[in-house]
């Protein structure tokens, strides 16, 4: 096992990789500073592969004894041990040798993409004599998914520029025989996620409206007009001559993520269920999902060991539960126990923080969808009446949502921290409106072609229930936020409502249009979105869902944070709002932070971030103006 935390020492991050011997409980090995980019058993349990910065290196472990294998710069990566043990599969990557210094030509959408012209083939490793053998060499880089159990096959896919349908993309799925290294075209996708060897089939994890041979699969259950949400992605059980899909999911809400083939052929499925992220169990022979319960609220990663009965082991954490690792055992009659944990982070970072309480709240709109939500307590917080004047407490609400494709997530923390904005004195709401994948398929696809239209009116109608449903929040005192499409969000709410006394878009879309054709994965997101729907076929929608053609109805105090380098939503965006509402004389405000992309990532930047948006809350749902004059004082 491995365990990865932070600790603090001089103001800086430091990194900590640990082996536990789980039959032992004991520490094996650990390493911090510079720590190994991955770690690779094998399936005999004999070797462990160890990717450091200076290369791969081979240790047995029953000796303890190390050598190196391959010297590798960054160019290689992805290693996956061959089930016989003796060998490693991995991709090395060419960099493009164009020369871009006087000019750069855009060949394709995708030339926008950094590294896109590199080209990643797939190399095979024996581990006795070191000889490295090519085991692709195709024009364009290639992707290792599956190994057959029986160490023969490896399925591989390769992305073919075309942009004929939506999303705007195509993919090759291709057997190799490791043997001969003949090739085998299954199947062409627009869009999928992963596929794996099933007994003499495949399993594929791929969107509800996947299409084989120009013939729909049945993965969709929504009917017109509605278009299912690609996102809401599905398992089926692909044919071997690539011709034909059944989906063994379609009735299951919870839609899919991750897969891995366990020993026995079963196999263990992230998923999004709500706002949660659980781990399923997909019994093979019976075609059913089974939750194997970690005890998180949700699972960042989980794997199984390599021999039966199973063991699990999987990273999660709970809304006030910081990061832990659990493990589940499953007896001989496929009985799993109740969860163990193997390491808490709680005393690392988090031994003496106290934390408010977080309650589920939900309402029913008034087309009969229940909205989930949570929201979350200071610390102190006392709605008793004052023993003076016998009137409560009144706190102010700041109200998060994201609105696009995937629900909030109830992850300890990340980068908007509910936790510490709880702590600062505020009750946050986390509002799930419609549109996101987890409740099922009829929910999600309302996200496709429109653009804000459900979404907003489950925030306002939120916002309204939670303020009058709860007597200890400030109904005058309420702010909003979002980030990304939740960015996008605020601003169109901006512009249908004076409601909120203050609001903070990051990396917010003000233009439709400008991010269709200028963000990197625009025209991607948009072909899945707006499926169906160009700026020339629909200009209802590129246009009246653009909040900055309605910049002249927004009154609310509105604050933009972009990163000045994010190429998933160009930060010309907050720009458009920015121009627009200095022009209009609104109270605006503008903070851009250099060299940061679509999140802000470098730590002393994320503090002043976190600074930001909390100060201009607390200088209008507080009436403190202090701490926002001091980050950004007037000349």
């Amino acid at each position: 096992m491995t365990r990865q935390g932070r600790l603090e020492a001089a103001d800086q991050a430091l990194r900590e990789t640990v082996i536990m011997d789980l039959e032992r409980g004991v520490q094996r090995d650990s390493w911090s500073g510079s720590v190994p980019r991955g770690l690779y058993w094998s399936p005999d349990q004999r070797w462990l592969a160890i990717h450091a910065d200076d290369g791969l290196w081979l240790r047995e472990l029953a000796t303890g004894s190390m050598r190196l294998l391959l010297a590798t710069p960054n160019r290689a990566g992805g290693w996956r041990w061959h089930p016989n043990s003796g060998s490693l599969l991995f991709t090395w990557t060419r960099p493009d040798d164009s020369d871009h210094t006087l000019r750069r030509r855009f060949r394709s959408l995708e030339d926008r993409w950094a590294g896109f012209r590199d080209n990643s083939q797939l190399f095979e490793l024996d581990i006795n004599s070191g000889l490295v053998r090519p085991l692709t060499a195709l024009p364009s880089s290639v992707r290792l998914h599956d190994i057959h159990p029986d160490g023969d096959r490896v399925l591989v896919s390769q992305r073919v520029i075309d942009y004929a349908e939506p999303p705007h993309s195509l993919f090759t799925l291709i057997e190799l025989e490791l043997d001969t290294l003949a090739q085998r075209e299954i199947t062409t996708l627009r869009q999928f996620n992963d596929v794996l060897f099933a007994d003499h089939d495949y399993w594929l994890l791929a969107g509800p409206g996947l299409h084989l041979n120009g013939e729909s699969a049945d993965g969709a259950t929504t009917q017109a007009p509605l278009v299912a949400n690609e996102y809401d992605t599905q398992l089926y059980r692909l044919s071997q001559d690539g011709t034909q899909a059944r989906s063994v999911s379609r009735q299951l809400d919870p839609a899919l993520g991750g897969v891995q083939r366990l020993v026995n052929g079963d196999l263990l499925l992230t998923a999004t269920a709500a706002d949660r992220s659980i781990v399923l169990h997909f019994d093979a022979a019976r075609e059913a999902f089974d939750e194997i319960n970690f005890g998180f609220e949700l699972v960042e990663d989980a794997v199984a060991s390599q021999q039966l009965p199973f063991r699990f082991v999987a990273r999660g954490t709970s809304v006030t539960v910081p990061q832990r690792v659990h493990e589940v055992n499953v007896d001989r009659r496929g009985r799993p126990s109740a969860p163990t944990v193997l390491w808490d982070s709680a005393p690392v970072g988090d031994a003496d923080v106290v934390f408010g309480t977080v309650h589920d709240w939900s309402f029913t709109n008034d087309e009969g969808d229940v909205i989930d939500g949570r929201y979350y307590l200071p610390p102190d917080f006392d709605d008793s009446p004052d023993a003076n004047s016998n009137t409560k407490r009144h706190y102010p609400l700041i109200v998060y949502y994201y609105g696009g494709t995937t629900p909030v997530s109830r992850a300890f923390t990340g980068r908007y921290p509910f936790n510490l904005w709880a702590a600062k004195g505020y009750v946050v709401y986390v509002v799930q409106p419609r549109g996101t994948i987890g409740y099922g398929q009829r929910f999600s696809a309302l996200h496709v072609n429109a653009w804000g239209r459900y979404t907003a009116d489950d925030i306002m109608a939120g916002t309204d229930a939670f303020v009058a449903a709860h007597d200890f929040v400030d109904g005058d005192r309420v702010g909003n936020i979002g980030a990304s499409y939740g960015g996008f969000m605020t601003m169109h709410l901006a512009t249908l409502t004076d409601r909120y006394a203050a609001a903070v878009s990051h990396a917010g879309i003000s233009a439709l249009t400008n991010y269709w054709g200028q963000g990197w994965w625009g025209y991607g997101y948009s072909g899945i979105a707006s499926r169906g729907s160009f700026p020339w076929n629909n200009p209802e929608l590129y246009v009246g869902q653009s909040p900055i053609y309605s910049a002249d109805r927004i009154t609310t105090p509105l604050l933009l944070v972009t990163g000045d380098s994010d190429t998933n939503v160009p930060p010309g965006e907050s720009h458009n709002m920015f121009t627009a509402l200095k022009l209009l004389g609104r109270e605006v405000e503008l903070v851009e932070f250099p060299g940061e992309d679509h999140w802000i990532l470098d730590r002393q930047q994320r503090y002043v971030w976190w600074d930001t948006m909390l100060a201009w809350f607390d200088r209008w749902l507080k009436d403190e103006p202090e701490w926002w004059q001091h980050l950004y004082a007037e000349e």
